[in-house]
């Protein structure tokens, strides 16, 4: 089982608040670590580790404390353990949890991150949603949408199209910011059913896009996460 979480005051850095130890029916105990990243300004690092040592996973992130704002950079696991279901590796969802953790304790209000097209759907089932303001990513994620041919998303498909229509006009920049606010709406509620279905490999995103889980929506949903501490056995709540 995990010991407990700890307060781990890592070279006076009091951002760094959680170090803990799970443990696998294959690989034994593991332990997750964060600490002060060296290869980049003001960066941290979280990874998990074998007894042995082994690397299996990790994320670079951010902490600001003048405005209470996190950043995650990368997040990563080891190739030879991903999509490894049936034998409850998931070093990915323990690492969201680590800097889930993270997040509350240092009482951070926005936790963004800019994903890539293949993480969006993982991102997304762990509350982060998008976060368009960029107009060239407002325009990908659009013609991605209107370009879904799946019966069950005409709707999307249709509104999008619309939105294209309505770009190709000539708005005001106000009106094309606004476009990017009503986008990242879409693309939420998009995303959402596509998680629903289950099917995520029928609607595939070409291009990335920035997200952020706010801490409001890390608290509306709590209790999935405080469910997702219960599931790897983590001591921790929410």
């Amino acid at each position: 089982m995990l010991k407990p979480i700890i307060k781990n005051v890592a070279q006076n850095d009091s951002r760094i608040v959680n170090k803990f130890t799970v443990n696998n029916n294959t690989l034994g105990e593991l332990t997750v670590d964060n600490r002060i990243y060296n290869a980049g300004y003001n960066k941290l690092i979280a990874d998990i580790k074998t007894n042995k040592g082994e690397e299996l996973g990790y994320e670079i992130y951010s902490i600001e404390d003048y405005n209470k704002s996190m950043f995650g950079y990368s997040i990563s696991t080891n190739p030879e353990y991903r999509n490894s279901h049936s034998k409850n590796f998931r070093f990915g969802e323990i690492l969201r949890l680590s800097s889930i953790i993270s997040m509350v304790e240092n009482q951070i209000k926005t936790f963004g991150l800019y994903s890539k097209n293949s993480a969006i759907y993982f991102h997304s089932k762990y509350k982060f949603i998008p976060n368009i303001t960029q107009f060239s990513q407002r325009d990908m994620i659009l013609k991605t949408i209107a370009n879904d041919k799946a019966k069950n998303f005409a709707d999307f498909k249709n509104q999008a199209a619309e939105y294209l229509k309505q770009l190709s006009q000539n708005l005001s920049s106000e009106e094309k910011r606004n476009m990017c606010k009503k986008t990242s709406i879409l693309a939420k509620e998009y995303i959402e059913k596509v998680l629903k279905s289950g099917d995520e490999k029928s609607h595939p995103f070409d291009f990335g896009i920035d997200m952020v889980l706010p801490a409001e929506m890390l608290l509306k949903n709590k209790e999935f996460f405080n469910s997702l501490f219960r599931k790897h056995g983590i001591d921790y709540n929410i």
